[in-house]
């Protein structure tokens, strides 16, 4: 028989007192208790655990005995968080501009920085689409006005809408043309044309020139002496009253009144005269009744440059001859202008 030292025994005791539970003792630690002996605890050695915040929701730190865990640091950048607000104790520093509305201008507008509301407008832009050049948009509304110049790059000019002719101002005696152009927006390059059928030279006098189109027509003869002419002469010679160089080549048309200038029966004798060489009446014409007493008329052809004389005179010195209403035309227009024709007598 074996008989063991008391010194050299472990006791296990059966019976403990306490009121632990596995719950309060560091897992892989065995406690005892009125419950029992020799018990494991459950509580979970978590050790150094780094705990990263969350920007939503609470993070649970985990049951269990830490050892040097630690909050991850919540780095806050101040210019980005809003005046007012603070996060992790970090102050937010960003400008709170409001709610402004914006107006747009020609150049571009640089936003102050920091937040702005959600109410915070730009201003609309009105554009009238009529007043913008077609093919440019602005503010997104895009141009209606017509480009003449592309819409005619083929012609070079727009078709007017309507054509007039008058004086500029009262008292002005030049006639201007107006042309109506269409609407839109023109270069200063393109022109503005009306077909004008009428405007061609064989509408048009002769050294006259009409919006760049010079007539062929000869001028018309005119020439006159509305005034009567009174001669008398004692030696019994004609006075030439009236001398015109015609400028065209046609037939003229010569008339005027003779009449003697006292009622005592003695005869005015009136003499036409082309280059010098009589015309008309060999014999010339007379006539003894008062003015307007004869009209005289007679048709010739002429070719420009020949001069036509008319001259009077008297039977005698106790009478005298007065010729008036003298008048050369021709057939080509109505009576116009005397300027182009040269007065004088023969050279």
């Amino acid at each position: 028989m074996s008989i063991k030292r008391l010194s050299a025994m472990t006791v296990k005791p059966t019976t403990a007192t306490g009121n632990a539970t596995a719950g309060d003792v560091r897992a892989t630690k065995t406690f005892s208790s009125d419950a029992d002996v020799d018990l494991m605890g459950s509580v979970p050695d978590r050790g150094a655990v780094i705990i990263t915040p969350s920007g939503t929701n609470q993070i649970a730190i985990p049951d269990g005995i830490h050892s040097g865990s630690v909050v991850s640091q919540v780095s806050v950048p101040a210019n980005k968080v809003l005046t007012g607000t603070t996060i992790a104790g970090t102050a937010g520093t960003m400008t709170n501009n409001g709610t402004p509305t914006i107006v747009p201008t020609r150049s571009n507008i640089t936003l102050a920085e920091g937040y702005y509301g959600p109410t915070t407008t730009v201003q609309g832009v009105p554009v009238d689409a009529s007043k913008v050049l077609s093919g440019t948009t602005i503010a997104g509304t895009a141009g209606t006005m017509p480009n003449q110049p592309v819409l005619n790059a083929a012609t070079g000019h727009a078709t007017a809408l309507n054509s007039s002719a008058g004086q500029y101002t009262a008292g002005n005696p030049n006639v201007r043309c107006y042309l109506m152009p269409p609407a839109g927006y023109y270069d200063g390059a393109t022109w503005v044309a009306q077909d004008q059928p009428a405007i061609i030279p064989s509408n048009i006098a002769s050294d006259v020139t009409i919006l760049g189109v010079t007539g062929n027509v000869p001028k018309p003869v005119y020439v006159s002496l509305p005034t009567p002419r009174y001669v008398q002469n004692f030696n019994g010679t004609s006075e030439i009253l009236k001398s015109a160089q015609i400028n065209v080549t046609g037939q003229i048309s010569i008339s005027m009144n003779l009449g003697s200038t006292y009622n005592n029966g003695v005869y005015a004798y009136l003499f036409l005269y082309k280059n010098g060489l009589r015309i008309g009446n060999p014999d010339g014409y007379y006539s003894n009744q008062p003015y307007p007493g004869l009209a005289v008329g007679l048709s010739i052809a002429v070719n420009a440059g020949d001069v036509i004389e008319v001259s009077a005179r008297a039977e005698s010195s106790s009478g005298g001859a007065t010729v008036g209403n003298f008048l050369i035309t021709n057939t080509l227009s109505s009576p116009t202008n005397a300027s182009n024709l040269k007065e004088g007598g023969r050279s």
